[in-house]
């Protein structure tokens, strides 16, 4: 999972997958992956969070947007080494 934050001027944030306002319905201004914060999450992990109020389920983002979120997992130089390892075996197992 990554959280998406608004670039809001911010001068220091990982430029890797810039998000465009309106991309969703949930992307409002512009924002930003932030792969520092990707967490390895189950499935009861997300519906936990969102039944306590720490998540919000939207609508499923579009293949494009996927994409340029999965490119940016090995991209930046910010993602946890461990997610990228997960991400990785998860290509090559296909999990």
């Amino acid at each position: 999972m990554v959280s998406f934050s608004s670039t809001n001027g911010k001068p220091h944030i990982d430029k890797t997958t810039v998000i465009p306002a309106g991309s969703h319905d949930f992307i409002t201004e512009e924002s930003y992956a932030a792969y520092y914060l990707a967490a390895r999450m189950t499935h009861n992990d997300l519906d936990d969070k969102v039944n306590r109020g720490f998540a919000i389920q939207g609508k499923p983002i579009s293949e494009r947007l996927l994409f340029k979120l999965r490119a940016g997992i090995m991209a930046s130089k910010d993602t946890p080494p461990s997610i990228k390892i997960f991400y990785q075996d998860c290509l090559y197992r296909r999990l």
